[in-house]
C-alpha cells in the first residue's frame, strides 16, 4: 500500500461532507507532500545553495577585498606547485573533462528522446480524451457525447405529450381493424394447416393417402411439378409474411409493445436513467481528461519547450566547459613557457568555473530535484491507478473522487433514489469500458440492453414497407396461390390414393388432438408384379381419374379388374364388373385364406377402400367461428372434399377484407410517423451497434505504458545523467577555481612584491641622497663655524666680546 492509497483512502468524498473531515483529509494530502518533498529536495536544496555559492565566488573574483577575507584570504607570497601535482591535477581534469563532454552529449539526446515519449504520452492521452468523449468510427464506438445527445433525444420521443407518441397512439386505434382482420385471417390459414397436417402425407386413412393434403401443405415424397414444394398453404402463408400487410402488423405489434402503456412507461424510465449515468460520466471524463489536461495543452507545451531548451544549455554548456576548460590549461603552459619570469593570467580558467561549470551544476541540480519530485510522484501515482482503481472493485470504491457521483440537486435526477440509480449505473459503465476485466458494453450497463432489442425488427418493418407499398398488400403471388388451392380443393379435395406405409410407421396414428379412428394398419403388402404398380395409387371414384401430375389413377372398376381378371370381383361403390362384390367385412377371412397370397393382399386394400368409403369419421374437418376457437369434427371422404373447399373460400374472403384495411390504413404507416421513427430508430441503432466500449481499457493501458513504462523511466534516466553532471561539474568548478585562484594570487601577489621592491629601490635611494646632502650640509656647516669662530664671529654674525665687554 503505497503512500497515495493511504492518503486518498483516508477520506471519501460523499454527498454530505464533514468540515471536520475535510480539514483531517487536508492535513493528510499535506503530510503526503510534505513527507514526498523532505527525502527528494535535496537536489533543490544544493542548486539553491550552489546559486549563492556562485554569487559568493563571484564577488571574490571581481573584487579583491572579498579576497582578503579570512574564508578566502589570498597568499602572502608566490607559490609554484610541484610537478606531481600538476599532472594529478591534469589527470583529474581529463576525466572530468571527457565526463562532462559524454553526459552533456548524453543529455542532448535525452531531452528529444524523453520530448518523443511526453509527445506520445500526449499523444495517446488526447486520443483517450477524443475517443472515450467524441467517438471514433475506426472502432465503431459513439462516445459520451454523442451517446447522452442520443438519449436525451430518445427521452423526448418517449415523452407522453409529444408529437410523436400522439400520433403513434392515433396510428394505434385508427389500425384496431386492420389488426383484428390480419389476426383473423393468420388464425385461418393456420387452423387450415393445422386440420389438414393431421390428415396429411404423414397420415394414412386405411391405407390411403390425402392428395390435396400434400398439394396444400407439402409433401417430400411426393412432389408434383406445378405446385410449390413446400406446399401451397406454407407458400401462401411465407408470401403473406413478406407483404406489405404484414410489415404493418409487426410495426403496429412493436409500438404497442415499446410506445404505448407500460411498455412506454418502462424505457422512458431506463432512459431517463441512462441519461442521468451517461450524464455524469459525460462530466466526470471532462472533469478528469479535458479540464485537467487537454485545456492545459498550451502550458504543457510551454513547459516542454523549457525542458527541452534547458537541456539542451546544459548539455551544450557542458560539452563547451569541458573544451574551455581543456584549453585553459594549455593555454596556460604556453603563457608560462612564453613568459618563464611572470606568472600567467587564470581569466581562461575563471570563464571556464565562473560563467559555464556553475551555471551547469546549479541548473543540473535544480532541474534533477524538479524532476525526481515528478518521478516519484508520478511513479506512486501509477502503481496506485494500477492496483486500486481501474480495476471492478476499485472504480467502485473510489467512485466518488472519479466524479462518479451526482451533486445533490444538481438537476441530473429530480430525486436521491434516482440519482442513486444513475451514479450506479455510470459506476457500471466505467467498469464496462475502463477496469481490466469489463465487458465493454454500455447497454448492458444502463440497463437498456433488452429494451432495445426492438430496434432491428421494426427499423427491417419500416425500410420493408417502404419497398412494398406498390405491389399488393398480401403479397405478389398470394392471389395466384389462392386461385390454384381453389382449383386443387375442387379437382382434388375428395381424392384419396392407395399409398400404405410400413406397418412400423408411426405416422399411420391420428393426431393426439383428434378422436380415435378405427383405423387397421395393413402396412406394405406384396401384390401381383405384372398389375402392382397400377394398384398402387388407385383412387377410390369408380373411374379412371387424372391426378396432379397429369397421370391418369385406376378407379375402383379397373382395381377390380387387376385383382384376378376382369368379372371376377366388383365394388360396393363401383360401376362396372362382375363376380363377387367386396365390402367393408367382404371376403371374410375364411374366404381369402383359399386364395393366393398376392390376391389375398390385392382384396384385403379392396376391404380398405369400401372401408374408407363408408366412414364417415376417417378425417378431421374442425370448424373455426369467429372468435377464432376450433370445434373437433370428423368426416368422411365426400365431407372431408367439401370442407376444404369451404375452407379456402371463407380463406379467400378473409384475405379480401384484409386487403381491403391493410390499403384503408397503410397511410398511417407511410406519412410522418415513419419519418418520426425511423429518426429515433436511427439513434437507437447508433446505440446498440456503436456502444462498445472494450476497446478503451486498450487506449488506458497505452496510456499507462506511456507514462509508466517510457515517460517516468526516462525522467528518472534523465535525473541520474543530471545529478551525475552536476557531480561532475561541481568537481570540474573546483578545479577550475583552485587553478585560477592559484594563478591569481601567484600574479597578484608577484605583481605587488615587484611594485614594492621598485618603490622600495627608489625610497632607499632618495634616503641616499637625503643622507648625503644632510651630511654635506653638515660638513659645510661645521667648516662656516670654525672659519667664523676663527674670525670672532658667531654663528649668526655677532661679534665676540672680551671680557671686560668691549
Amino acid at each position: 500500500k503505497n503512500r497515495v492509497e493511504a492518503v486518498v483512502g483516508f477520506y471519501e468524498v460523499g454527498e454530505e461532507q464533514n468540515p471536520d473531515d475535510v480539514g483531517k483529509c487536508s492535513r493528510e494530502w499535506s503530510t503526503y507532500y510534505l513527507g514526498l518533498f523532505l527525502p527528494y529536495l535535496a537536489p533543490l536544496c544544493l542548486g539553491g545553495l550552489c546559486v549563492l555559492l556562485h554569487f559568493t565566488c563571484c564577488f571574490v573574483a571581481c573584487c579583491r577585498c572579498c579576497r582578503r577575507c579570512i574564508c578566502c584570504k589570498e597568499r602572502g607570497e608566490p607559490r609554484y606547485s610541484s610537478k606531481s601535482k600538476v599532472i594529478f591535477v591534469l589527470a583529474l581534469w581529463i576525466g572530468v573533462a571527457v565526463s562532462l563532454f559524454g553526459i552533456g552529449i548524453t543529455v542532448n539526446a535525452l531531452a528529444f528522446t524523453m520530448h518523443a515519449t511526453i509527445d506520445w504520452q500526449l499523444c495517446t492521452g488526447f486520443q483517450l480524451v477524443e475517443e472515450a468523449i467524441y467517438g471514433t468510427t475506426r472502432m465503431r464506438y459513439l462516445g459520451t457525447s454523442r451517446a447522452l445527445g442520443n438519449l436525451e433525444e430518445m427521452a423526448s420521443t418517449l415523452d407522453f405529450d409529444n408529437d410523436v407518441t400522439k400520433l403513434i397512439r392515433t396510428t394505434f386505434q385508427e389500425t384496431g381493424e386492420f389488426a383484428k382482420q390480419q389476426d383473423k385471417l393468420q388464425k385461418r390459414l393456420s387452423h387450415f394447416e393445422d386440420v389438414l397436417k393431421m390428415s396429411g402425407p404423414g397420415f394414412r386413412a386405411f391405407e390411403h393417402r390425402c392428395v390435396f393434403c400434400s398439394l396444400a401443405i407439402g409433401d417430400p415424397q411426393n412432389v408434383i411439378i406445378g405446385f410449390p414444394q413446400t406446399g401451397l398453404l406454407p407458400a401462401l402463408m411465407s408470401e403473406l409474411n413478406a407483404s406489405s400487410s404484414q410489415s404493418m402488423v409487426q410495426i403496429r405489434s412493436y409500438i404497442s409493445d415499446v410506445f404505448i402503456g407500460p411498455g412506454l412507461e418502462d424505457l422512458a424510465s431506463r432512459v431517463k436513467r441512462a441519461i442521468g449515468a451517461m450524464n455524469i460520466l459525460d462530466s466526470a471524463l471532462r472533469v478528469s481528461l479535458v479540464e485537467t489536461w487537454a485545456q492545459r495543452l498550451p502550458s504543457i507545451d510551454v513547459i516542454e519547450s523549457l525542458r527541452i531548451a534547458f537541456f539542451v544549455c546544459l548539455g551544450f554548456l557542458s560539452t563547451v566547459a569541458a573544451v574551455i576548460g581543456t584549453l585553459s590549461f594549455f593555454i596556460t603552459k604556453v603563457r608560462a613557457r612564453a613568459l618563464p619570469d611572470r606568472a600567467p593570467s587564470g581569466k581562461v580558467h575563471c570563464c571556464s568555473w565562473c560563467c559555464l561549470l556553475f551555471f551547469v551544476a546549479s541548473g543540473a541540480l535544480l532541474l534533477t530535484g524538479v524532476l525526481i519530485l515528478f518521478t516519484v510522484f508520478a511513479g506512486e501515482g501509477c502503481i496506485f491507478l494500477r492496483r486500486e482503481v481501474f480495476n471492478h472493485e476499485g472504480i467502485a470504491r473510489y467512485a466518488d473522487l472519479l466524479g462518479l457521483r451526482p451533486t445533490p440537486g444538481g438537476g441530473t435526477a429530480p430525486s436521491k433514489a434516482v440519482r442513486d440509480a444513475s451514479a450506479y449505473a455510470a459506476v457500471e459503465i466505467a467498469r464496462s469500458c475502463f477496469a481490466s476485466n469489463g465487458t465493454g458494453d454500455m447497454l448492458l450497463a444502463l440497463g437498456l440492453g433488452k429494451s432495445l432489442e426492438f430496434q432491428p425488427p421494426l427499423s427491417d418493418a419500416l425500410y420493408k414497407l417502404d419497398g412494398l407499398v406498390a405491389k399488393p398488400a398480401l403479397g405478389e403471388r398470394s392471389a395466384e396461390y389462392v386461385e390454384i388451392l381453389r382449383d386443387a380443393a375442387s379437382r382434388f379435395g375428395g381424392m384419396f390414393t392407395l399409398d400404405p406405409l410400413p406397418v412400423a410407421s408411426p405416422a399411420t396414428t391420428l393426431d393426439s388432438r383428434s378422436a380415435t379412428v378405427a383405423n387397421g394398419t395393413l402396412g406394405i403388402l406384396a401384390l401381383n408384379p405384372n398389375v402392382g404398380m397400377l394398384m398402387i395409387g388407385s383412387t377410390l371414384v369408380p373411374e379412371k381419374v387424372t391426378g396432379p401430375d397429369g397421370r391418369f389413377k385406376e378407379g375402383l372398376n379397373s382395381f377390380a379388374s387387376l385383382i384376378a381378371g376382369p368379372g371376377k370381383y366388383t365394388f360396393l361403390h363401383g360401376t362396372a364388373g362382375g363376380g363377387y362384390i367386396i365390402t367393408p367385412d367382404l371376403p371374410s377371412a375364411s374366404e381369402l385364406a383359399a386364395l393366393p397370397p398376392t390376391t389375398q393382399n390385392a382384396l384385403l386394400y379392396g376391404r380398405a377402400k369400401e372401408h374408407l368409403l363408408a366412414s364417415n369419421r376417417s378425417f378431421r374437418c374442425d370448424t373455426l367461428d369467429e372468435e377464432g376457437n376450433s370445434e373437433v369434427r370428423l368426416c368422411g371422404v365426400s365431407a372431408f372434399k367439401d370442407f376444404v373447399s369451404q375452407e379456402v373460400a371463407l380463406m379467400q374472403k378473409q384475405m379480401d377484407a384484409a386487403s381491403a384495411e391493410a390499403r384503408r390504413v397503410e397511410h398511417y404507416f407511410l406519412s410522418d410517423l415513419r419519418a418520426d421513427l425511423i429518426s429515433v430508430l436511427r439513434r437507437i441503432k447508433e446505440l446498440r451497434t456503436l456502444s462498445n466500449c472494450r476497446f478503451l481499457w486498450a487506449r488506458i493501458e497505452a496510456l499507462d505504458q506511456a507514462l509508466c513504462e517510457d515517460v517516468a523511466p526516462n525522467v528518472a534516466t534523465s535525473c541520474v545523467n543530471l545529478m551525475a553532471l552536476a557531480s561532475v561539474a561541481a568537481v570540474g568548478t573546483i578545479i577550475q577555481y583552485k587553478v585560477w585562484r592559484h594563478l591569481k594570487d601567484n600574479k597578484v601577489v608577484g605583481q605587488e612584491l615587484a611594485r614594492f621592491e621598485t618603490t622600495h629601490s627608489r625610497f632607499s635611494l632618495r634616503i641616499q641622497e637625503l643622507e648625503d646632502e644632510r651630511q654635506r650640509r653638515e660638513i659645510q656647516l661645521k667648516a662656516e663655524h670654525q672659519q667664523a669662530l676663527e674670525e670672532g664671529f658667531t654663528a649668526d654674525g655677532t661679534k665676540i666680546k672680551d671680557d671686560d665687554g668691549t
